[in-house]
């Protein structure tokens, strides 16, 4: 994950592109994380159905950015909370897809941190030992590649929501 990213930072990086099926790219992902929410007893709201838009992406790169987002917020969100995942197109025409949870949130401060290379938000609540804290700068990155951004909007102890935002002509 670090030469990753230091590859998409230089211009190393190139999309191996096709169309990806957001449905089942989601689905495999919230497979992936399953363990860690049945562990944490956490309720999870997959909104993204089979007419869900198709995306012009890589699916490795899709996948990675949404395996980043949910594993974040199953780490942060206190037993019996909430994980959502929902997309839909906005009045621009760009693709929004929303990892929202009813986690422990950020300060402004700590978004900044938590996208920043390297920057781990400290906290007394997670759910597994902390990453390399590169997760949320790879998003960013994939995301540029990708030409959309990554919103985050966050209130300490209400919850987190990630967006990927895909332009409209993707």
């Amino acid at each position: 994950e670090i030469l990753d990213v230091s590859r998409i930072e230089a211009g190393e990086r190139q999309l191996n592109e096709g169309v990806v099926d957001l449905n089942k790219t989601v689905k495999t992902c919230l497979d992936l994380v399953m363990p860690k929410v049945q562990e944490g007893k956490l309720i999870i709201n997959n909104l993204v159905g089979p007419d869900a838009p198709k995306v012009i992406g890589e699916q490795h790169a899709i996948k990675q950015m949404l395996m980043n987002l949910l594993s974040n917020s199953v780490k942060y969100t206190p037993d019996g909370g909430r994980v959502t995942v929902s997309a839909e197109i906005d009045s621009a025409g760009a693709l929004r897809v929303l990892v929202t949870d009813t986690g422990i949130g950020l300060s402004e401060d700590e978004i900044q941190k938590a996208l920043s290379p390297f920057g781990q938000v400290n906290s007394a609540f997670s759910r597994h030992d902390s990453g390399a804290g590169l997760g949320l700068t790879l998003v960013k990155s994939l995301m540029s590649l990708h030409g959309g951004q990554l919103e985050m909007f966050s209130q300490k102890g209400v919850g987190t929501t990630a967006t990927l935002v895909f332009p409209p002509k993707r």
